[in-house]
């Protein structure tokens, strides 16, 4: 039969009993070491995912702002109230936004094959919407948002009801954009960003008499 010495079972078991435990706190640290790296990059997947995700969903309400208004003032083209029809109308679109201010509304003379808006020398330029708007144009007007009563404000330019044709081969078209600033929950993709929507509608045709601009 073999024997052990005094004290060897002992020191046998202890350096044995010994790895597994060494193993255990290695492999804890390691998760520990994983998480440090993943987790800020899991956060920041997340964050962007709520951040985007209602961004987006402010978009598509910045785009039917500008159909609902484009829509409304091409249903009356001859009439005093068809720019209030389309103001009301891209309110109204505008009232669920979430985290996001309106900016602009600009109601237009467009040309119906390129839908750039139409200055006083005429349609056939590339200039920005806001460019035209702002620079004293007679087929253009501008409204900006008043938060204090929460809608938009007429601030300059006009485009008389006399001076648009809705005359059925020749009806003129109109262009309506919309303009928000989204502001972000977060800083770690800005402060926020602009969500703009442009929409292009032909003027509803009138009856012969009362059609043409005069």
């Amino acid at each position: 039969m073999r024997t052990h010495a005094p004290g060897a079972q002992h020191r046998v078991s202890g350096r044995a009993a010994g790895r597994p435990v060494g193993r255990a706190r290695g492999q804890r640290g390691a998760v520990l070491v994983e998480a440090a790296f993943v987790l800020p990059i899991l956060a920041l997947v997340m964050f962007g995912i709520l951040e985007y995700g209602v961004a987006f969903k402010n978009g598509g309400m910045v785009s039917q702002s500008s159909r609902a208004a484009a829509r409304a003032f091409a249903a009356e083209p001859r009439s005093d109230e068809a720019a209030d029809a389309a103001r009301f109308a891209a309110e109204d679109a505008l009232n669920s936004l979430v985290s996001a201010t309106p900016l602009n509304l600009y109601l237009y003379r467009a040309n119906p094959t390129t839908g750039q808006p139409c200055s006083n020398s005429g349609c056939t330029g590339s200039s920005t919407v806001s460019a035209v708007c702002t620079s004293g144009s007679t087929w253009c007007l501008s409204y900006t948002w008043n938060a204090g009563t929460s809608d938009f404000v007429l601030s300059g330019g006009s485009w008389p009801p006399s001076s648009r044709n809705a005359c059925l081969a020749t009806a003129d078209s109109v262009g309506a954009q919309v303009s928000a600033r989204y502001n972000f929950f977060t800083n770690f993709f800005g402060s926020s960003t602009t969500l703009t929507d442009r929409t292009m509608m032909r003027l509803e045709p009138m009856p012969v008499g009362f059609c043409a601009p005069t």
